[in-house]
């Protein structure tokens, strides 16, 4: 009887820690996958302006025919200037993650080591195609080590995506 109670007890403690996570391994979707479902968040979340505009993109591994046509909107990615970051607020996104059989990803805009916020959007893939793609939840954050806008001074203006 002892040695069933300490057995069982060792079971249970092993099996804890597995209980209630998701799958938080580090997931990798194929290019054309991660393509459809940032065309798509990025088409929806940035409207046609009246007149041209800039719109600064965290250069994370995204190919400029990653990026929709939108009228008077030029996109220009910026990579990361070492500790300082990107120098202005970017869009970018985090947190590739499954739960429940569905990919979450969160979109968001501002300094991405700082104060940002954004939408966390869930989508399906089925035989390589991305479905029921969604915005679910918002999300922010910030920090305290960040003063005034919590940016450096701008790099140069970069070139737009041609």
């Amino acid at each position: 009887m002892k040695q069933f109670i300490y057995w069982s007890v060792v079971l249970l403690l092993v099996a804890i820690p597995s209980l209630g996570q998701s799958d938080t391994d580090d997931i990798t979707l194929p290019d054309a996958v991660m393509k459809d479902v940032l065309y798509d968040i990025v088409k929806s979340t940035i409207e046609p302006a009246k007149d041209v505009q800039l719109v600064y993109l965290a250069n994370m591994e995204l190919g400029s025919d990653w990026l929709p046509e939108i009228r008077n909107v030029e996109f220009v990615l910026l990579d990361k200037n070492g500790n300082e970051g990107y120098g202005r607020a970017v869009y970018f996104w985090k947190n590739l993650r499954k739960e429940k059989g569905a990919y979450l990803i969160d979109f968001g805009n501002g300094d991405p080591g700082c104060s940002a916020n954004g939408l966390t959007w869930s989508f399906r893939v089925v035989d390589s195609q991305v479905k029921d793609l969604h915005s679910t939840d918002g999300w922010g954050s910030g920090c305290s080590v960040c003063s005034g806008s919590g940016f450096s001074t701008p790099p140069p203006p970069p070139s737009p995506i041609k």
